[in-house]
C-alpha cells in the first residue's frame, strides 16, 4: 500500500465484506468451486455454473418479498453542527409488520431479543440531547426515497450510540461514479495527489468489493477503513476513516433492500469501534494514536480489537438495533430472523468462530454469513445479558490493546463483564442453536435476569 494510506487495523479488513449477511458474500459472476452448488443469499439463490472454462455463479434467482417501500419527503432537513450534519431529529420511515408481540411480555417472562430491545430503546430514549453529529457526502442526484433512508439510519445510530462513544463521524453514500471518486479522493488526500487518485480507480472507494453489484433493489454494502495519515507540504493530519455506503444502482428501482436501512448505523458502528479502540479524546487524536501508536498491525484474532465475530457481529446487531427504532419488526424479518434460510448446513460454536480470520470468511461465503448472524446473536445476548452501556465499554476497553499486544479478547471481556469468556460462550451457543432451529429463547434459558 502507499505510504500514508491507510493503517493496517481491523477496519482495514472490512472493505470487501459486505453488510447483510444474505448479501454479504455471493456475487454473479464470481468464481465458485463445486457445478451446480447452491447458495442462498439476499433473498437470492444463486448456483454455480460453467462459463467458458471457469465456474462461477449464475444470476441470482429470487426467493423472498422485499420490505416496504418508503415515501419520499418533500423537504428532508439536515440539522446538527457542522451545517449538513445530522443532529437528533430522525426522519420517519413507513415500517414494515412486525413480529415482535404488540403486547408487552411480563417482565419475568422476555425473550432474549425483547430485554435486548428493551436496553437499546432506553438508551435511544436517554440520549435525546447526547447525539454526537454526522457530517454527510450523499450523491446528489439520489432519489429522496434513497437518500431519506440513509440519513434516517444516520440519525438513528448516532443518537443511539450517543456522542460520549462517538462523538462526530462522517460518511460518504453514493452508487460507482465520477462524484464518488472525486468526493473520495477529495477528503483523504491532499490536493496535489487529486488528480492521480481520480485516475488511479485500484485504490478508489470499493476496491477489491466487486461494487457496484446489481439487485433488483436498491442495495447497499460499505467499508470503514483504517485511521489516514494525510501528508502535505504543509504537514501531516490524522483523520479518522469516513464510513462509506456503496449502493447499487437506483435506475428504474423503487424499492430498498433492508441493507439500506442498516448499512449506514452498521458502518458508523466500525466508525465507534475505531474512535475508541484509538483512545483519544476526540477522533482525530483517536486517529493519531492510531496511525502513530499500534504495536501490532496484523490483526491476529486473539487480539482485544480483531475477532471478526466480535467486530462485524456487533456492527450488524447494532445496524439492525439502531434500524428498528424507525422500522418495527426488520430486526425479526430481515436482521436476525428465526431459522435463516441461508444457513442451513453445517453448524459451528461460537469459539469456533473467534478463530476464523477474514481469508477464511472471504474464501467461504457460508463461513463469512455465519460470522455475521453468529456474532450479531452474541452481541445481543450480551447487550440482554449485561446492559448496553457494558457492551459498548467493552469497545472501549479493546484500547489497552493498542500498545499491548498480551491484552486478548478473552482477556478483555473478563475486564468488561466479569466472566471467563469459556464459560460465558456456552449459554450464547444455546442462543445461536435454538435461533438455528427456529426456536425462542427466553431470557431465563439462559439464566439472564431481567432488570426493572
Amino acid at each position: 500500500m502507499r505510504k500514508g494510506v491507510f493503517v493496517t487495523l481491523v477496519m482495514a479488513l472490512l472493505g470487501a465484506l459486505l453488510l447483510n449477511p444474505a448479501s454479504a458474500a455471493v456475487k454473479a459472476g464470481t468464481t465458485c468451486t463445486k457445478l451446480n452448488q447452491k447458495t442462498s443469499s439476499a433473498g437470492y439463490t444463486y448456483t454455480c455454473i460453467k462459463s467458458g472454462k471457469k465456474l462461477v455463479w449464475s444470476k441470482g434467482v429470487k426467493v423472498s418479498t422485499p420490505i416496504p417501500t418508503p415515501t419520499p419527503s418533500t423537504s428532508p432537513t439536515a440539522i446538527g453542527d457542522p451545517v449538513g450534519s445530522i443532529g437528533s431529529n430522525p426522519i420517519p420511515l413507513p415500517t414494515a409488520s412486525p413480529t415482535i408481540s404488540q403486547t408487552p411480555a411480563p417482565m419475568v417472562n422476555l425473550t432474549v431479543r425483547e430485554l435486548a430491545l428493551k436496553e437499546v430503546k432506553a438508551r435511544w430514549d436517554a440520549n435525546k440531547n447526547n447525539v454526537g453529529s454526522v457530517t454527510l457526502y450523499l450523491q446528489p442526484d439520489l432519489p429522496n426515497f434513497v437518500s431519506n433512508a440513509l440519513k434516517d439510519s444516520a440519525t438513528n445510530a448516532m443518537r443511539l450510540y450517543g456522542k460520549d462513544f462517538l462523538p462526530d463521524a462522517t460518511l460518504f453514500a453514493g452508487t460507482k461514479s465520477d462524484w464518488y471518486t472525486k468526493t473520495f479522493c477529495e477528503y483523504r488526500y491532499p490536493s496535489e495527489m487529486w488528480t492521480a487518485c481520480e485516475a488511479d480507480s485500484h485504490n478508489g472507494p470499493g476496491s477489491g468489493s466487486g461494487w457496484p453489484q446489481e439487485f433488483p433493489q436498491v442495495d447497499a454494502y460499505g467499508a470503514v477503513y483504517g485511521a489516514i495519515t494525510k501528508t502535505s507540504t504543509s504537514g501531516t493530519e490524522y483523520l479518522p476513516s469516513p464510513a462509506y455506503i456503496y449502493l447499487s444502482s437506483f435506475k428504474d428501482k423503487n424499492s430498498l433492500s433492508s441493507s439500506v436501512y442498516s448499512s449506514p448505523a452498521h458502518e458508523l458502528f466500525h466508525a465507534l469501534q475505531q474512535f475508541q479502540f484509538g483512545g483519544g479524546d476526540t477522533t482525530s487524536q483517536s486517529a493519531s494514536n492510531i496511525s502513530t501508536k499500534l504495536k501490532n498491525v496484523d490483526c491476529s484474532n486473539y487480539l482485544s480489537q480483531c475477532p471478526s465475530l466480535w467486530v462485524e457481529g456487533s456492527a450488524f446487531y447494532f445496524g439492525y438495533a439502531s434500524a428498528e427504532m424507525s422500522n418495527p419488526g426488520i430486526l425479526n424479518n430481515q436482521g436476525l430472523p428465526l431459522k435463516p434460510n441461508w444457513l442451513t448446513s453445517e453448524r459451528f460454536t461460537l469459539d469456533q468462530v473467534l478463530q476464523w480470520n477474514v481469508s477464511e470468511m472471504m474464501r467461504s461465503p457460508y463461513k463469512g454469513n455465519y460470522t455475521y448472524l453468529a456474532g450479531g446473536l452474541m452481541t445481543e445476548a450480551l447487550v440482554a445479558a449485561f446492559g448496553i452501556q457494558k457492551v459498548f465499554e467493552f469497545t472501549k476497553n479493546s484500547s489497552l490493546g493498542l500498545t499491548d499486544t498480551s491484552y486478548t479478547f478473552a482477556t478483555n471481556f473478563k475486564r468488561s463483564f466479569g466472566v471467563e469468556w469459556i464459560s460465558w460462550s456456552s449459554k450464547a451457543d444455546l442462543y445461536l442453536q435454538n435461533s438455528l432451529d427456529g426456536k425462542v429463547t427466553y431470557a431465563k434459558d439462559l439464566d439472564i435476569p431481567v432488570r426493572n
